[in-house]
């Protein structure tokens, strides 16, 4: 019988290396809370549990108290810098994680984690268990025999390295037993225990294989033939002596009996399955349902999370049972709505079929309606004119369609998860989804605005206690991945059957809790009425000029060839000019120019230190030129028409509502909303964009400095809203307030820096954000805002209030009502606390130009349908909406837009909107 094996867990040891490996991740925040070490943690614990599967496992902490060591000798450790605040604030989490994972952890005051670990060892060689101590420290190779060995984590995906008795002498060049008396000679920076001085490890390892031990090594000193090597041991002979007792590990901590064979787990429960969801660990959650399977008689049903003895699932393939479900969905108070494609691209995706849920008191009954093995269509059927989008649809998805139809546009209430991409995926069909009461994404977004995941497995899980078949599981993933057309049919059926399930049942939990949370207003008369108009604006898309786009690519390639040229003659030698390695060789060693900040991979060679080089030498400059030319043709030029549509002959953008904190749409495949405009290179990109009908032009309705007017509005700054009033170009007014100079003679320069000033106090941008934005001191910048903020008294206040708001509620919030969770406003970390003030500044500003932006869509589009209008929407970008109109309607339009768009929310100051046309978009903005 194989002996039980107990892993050791050094905690604290694991506790930094996590830290340090994912401390400055951006998206290992939760509510602008760092996570990053936790994730680490867990990452490297379940890596270990799946590799090995421990029959006992314990974790050990240092309680971060003086220990018997630091009585001994006070200057133990105390080199070591405090504990940075970021990590001492992840630490409580993590403990209560480990305790929720049912893992036991062990921590005692006056002793380190390194003699628990040693007394365990101990314990389980006695109890005739195998031990592997998981660390990295050296100073464990002490215990190791044929009983007990160092299991020491690889790096990122790397396999452990286990060392055994030969493994220690191998790695560490002396035997366990020999392990003190090297570390007695040599010390221990990392402790602070001093060894004897100038003896390093390879000349401590030296000496005991040559005298065995560190007391011979001692005795023996006067043999010693170097005189400076011979005179320490004799002058530290006592502080020798001393280090190694430092360094022994004590293997007699008063614990519990049997503490080494206490039992770990189940991981996998209820408890730490809802700690890590609401972390939203679902990669984490993942890998421990791949350990342990969720223990499932622990869970108890809750109304929210029914059995499955309250639901009902049907197959439709027929005529007679698709009537039956009509008939039942024509009678029910709101159902959900779902589609299974064979794309995640809805202007590309075919329908395989369609899923509908409704409930009636305790029952959730569904239905998946198979369009790929519906049988009996009636002969006296015949198939209407199929959509110019899809024209290969079969006879039968055009029958089930046809009876689907009335329902879906007519007046029953839907819900669905991202109800956007099945209404768009049916409008290709010809079928205009009506009666769109919610969508549960939309709802998650708003109730946690801050959550890195809002899909559908997520909210399952963390509103539900369920856990969703995976969509892997039916079509696979990587090379072997099928298509969902493929898949068997009582499997999507199932699977089908429960996403609408499940939108239901979230439904019915989330609309409570947004009325709780005043949200009804921002969901129902902005974020719903906004799904039909992102529809049609998706389904038009933007026509292209290919012929354009293809003459710049031919163009900049070209010029992208002479810079490569060029660069490599200054440099004297080619090189690759994408190795940040091969540059940093030539800037620093080879052209001597002077090195700024460093990477852990050498001298840094980003953007910020190119421009820094620029004025010093032309191979820098070219460089800029080259990445700034590369990028545009890479990102744009060359993608932009490999996502031209095959049958509309344009690209089709999808903007997403759930995204962005402060609410603005985000847009994605393309992403529109980066098509730059600031440079000439970029500029001209824009100028690809033309009106897909023949004479028509471009027009972009523009909102005039729309955040400053909202700060102006929010703060009730008397001047600033006078500034709005009597048209004044507001940067121009700041910056002759700023110098105290009259209009007229300040310089565009003078403008510039104000515009910075403005925007940045919107921004939240303190003295030394605006020092480098500027070029200028910080002593400069901190008068620039002194001024600010003297001329603008009440935006002061208004910043001073918004900051104390967040501190007692948690949240600020945009016009509309749209909140934002700020937790880290109180943090004791101050960069922590000082980026929560930027948001909490920032947010309201933002994300109430974002909803004014959402609120002018909503009245664009219900103008342009209702006055009979042939332009049409065609994008949103930043605080621009862009149309492609017939040249008769240039005028009306024009005079309309300025209309809808400046009269969309009753400010305190005009709301300015400029409207221009042209052949394209670059001319359309004048």
């Amino acid at each position: 019988m194989e002996p039980k094996r107990l892993f050791v867990i050094d905690g604290t040891a694991m506790v930094y290396r996590s830290f340090y490996a994912f401390s400055g991740h951006a998206e290992l925040t939760l509510k602008g809370r760092s996570i990053g070490m936790i994730y680490g943690f867990l990452s490297s614990l379940f890596m270990l549990c799946r590799r090995e599967n421990p029959d006992h496992l314990i974790v050990t902490f240092d309680t971060g108290t003086p220990t018997f060591r630091h009585k001994m000798y006070p200057e133990y450790k105390a080199q070591r810098p405090p504990m940075d605040e970021d990590l001492r604030q992840q630490l409580p989490l993590l403990y209560e994680l480990v305790n929720l994972l049912r893992i036991p952890q062990l921590s005692m005051e006056g002793w380190e984690a390194d003699d628990i670990m040693g007394t365990l060892a101990v314990k389980g060689e006695q109890a005739g268990m195998d031990v592997f101590l998981v660390t990295g420290d050296k100073d464990f190779y002490q215990l190791v025999n044929d009983k007990i060995k160092v299991y020491t984590l690889g790096k990122r995906q790397a396999p452990p390295t286990v060392y055994d008795r030969v493994g220690v002498e191998k790695k560490f060049g002396v035997p366990p037993e020999k392990v003190i008396d090297v570390l007695g000679l040599m010390g221990d920076s990392s402790d602070n225990i001093p060894g004897v001085p100038k003896v390093g490890p390879k000349t401590a390892i030296d000496l005991i294989k040559r005298f065995e031990t560190l007391e011979r090594v001692l005795e023996s000193a006067e043999e010693i033939k170097q005189p400076k090597l011979r005179q320490n041991l004799i002058d530290f002979a006592d502080q020798a002596r001393f280090s190694k007792e430092l360094v022994i590990i004590e293997k007699n901590v008063p614990l519990e009996d049997g503490q080494e064979q206490v039992p770990y787990g189940p991981m996998n429960n209820p408890e730490s399955r809802s700690k890590l969801l609401e972390l939203e660990f679902r990669s984490i959650l993942e890998t421990l349902n791949q350990i342990e399977t969720v223990d499932i008689e622990e869970i108890e049903p809750t109304e929210e999370s029914r059995s499955n003895d309250n639901r009902q699932y049907h197959t439709v393939t027929d005529p007679k049972s698709l009537s039956e479900m009509l008939e039942r969905l024509n009678q029910a108070e709101l159902v959900s709505v779902d589609t299974e494609t064979t794309s995640l691209d809805a202007m590309q995706a075919e329908l395989v079929g369609l899923s509908f849920s409704v409930d009636s008191g305790d029952l959730v009954e569904s239905w998946y309606v198979s369009a790929n093995h519906f049988v009996d269509v009636p002969e006296q059927f015949e198939a209407l004119t199929p959509s110019t989008l899809r024209p290969d649809t079969s006879r039968e998805q055009t029958f089930i369609l046809n009876e689907l139809k009335p329902f879906l546009t007519g007046d029953i209430p839907k819900t669905g998860q991202n109800l956007k991409y099945d209404m768009l995926v049916l409008a290709c069909y010809d079928i205009e989804v009506n009666a769109v009461k919610f969508d549960t994404l939309l709802a998650s977004h708003l109730l946690n605005p801050t959550a890195r995941q809002h899909n559908l497995d997520a909210l399952a899980e963390t509103h539900l206690g369920m856990t969703k078949i995976p969509t892997k599981k039916l079509i696979g993933s990587g090379s072997k991945q099928i298509s969902m057309a493929d898949v068997e049919l009582s499997q999507i059926s199932d699977y089908a059957c429960e996403d609408s399930d499940v939108v239901l049942r979230l439904t019915h939990l989330f609309q409570p809790k947004i009325a709780d949370d005043n949200m009804k207003k921002i969901l129902y008369e902005q974020e719903i009425p906004l799904i039909p108009v992102l529809v049609r604006m998706e389904k038009t898309g933007v026509k292209l000029d290919l012929d354009l786009l293809s003459q710049m690519s031919q163009q900049f390639q070209e010029e992208i060839e002479e810079l490569i040229e060029s660069v490599h003659d200054l440099a004297g030698m080619p090189f690759n000019m994408n190795s940040t390695q091969q540059l940093a060789h030539i800037l620093y060693d080879k052209l001597r120019l002077p090195p700024g900040k460093k990477t852990k991979l050498g001298y840094s060679t980003n953007i910020n230190e190119l421009e820094r080089l620029a004025p010093l030498h032309e191979l820098p400059k070219k460089l800029l030129r080259y990445r700034h030319l590369a990028k545009l043709k890479s990102t744009y030029i060359d993608a932009l028409p490999q996502l031209v549509h095959p049958i509309t002959g344009r690209i089709h953008t999808s903007y997403h509502q759930a995204v962005a904190a402060t609410g603005r749409l985000s847009s994605a495949d393309p992403n529109l909303q980066n098509i730059p405009i600031r440079s000439e290179d970029g500029g001209r990109i824009r100028r690809a964009f033309i009106a897909g009908e023949p004479g028509w032009v471009i027009m972009a309705a523009d909102y005039s400095q729309i955040e400053l007017r909202v700060m102006a509005h929010l703060s009730g700054d008397a001047r600033m809203i006078e500034a709005f009033h009597s048209g004044q170009d507001i940067h121009l007014s700041t910056a002759a307030w700023m110098h105290d100079m009259p209009p007229e003679l300040i310089t565009s320069d003078m403008r510039r820096q104000a515009k910075e000033v403005n925007f940045g106090v919107l921004y939240g941008m303190g003295e030394f954000g605006l020092s480098q934005r500027l070029h200028i001191s910080r002593k400069r910048a901190k008068e620039f805002i002194e001024q600010y903020f003297a001329n603008f008294p009440c935006v002061k206040g208004y910043i001073e209030e918004i900051h104390n708001n967040a501190r007692e509620l948690g949240y600020v919030e945009t016009v509309m009502g749209r909140r934002r969770p700020i937790p880290d406003i109180n943090s004791k970390n101050f960069n922590v606390r000082q980026n929560a003030k930027r948001v909490a500044t920032n947010t309201p500003i933002q994300g109430s130009a974002a909803d004014l932006m959402k609120l002018a869509m909503i009245a664009v589009d219900r103008a342009l349908i209702e006055e009979n209008y042939q332009a049409r929407m065609l994008m949103q970008v930043h605080d621009e909406l862009v149309f492609e109109v017939p040249p008769e309607e240039v005028k009306r339009l024009s005079e309309r837009l300025k209309e809808l768009m400046g009269g969309v929310w009753d400010m305190k100051v005009p709301l300015e909107v400029s409207v221009e046309h042209g052949y394209n978009w670059l001319d359309s903005h004048g």
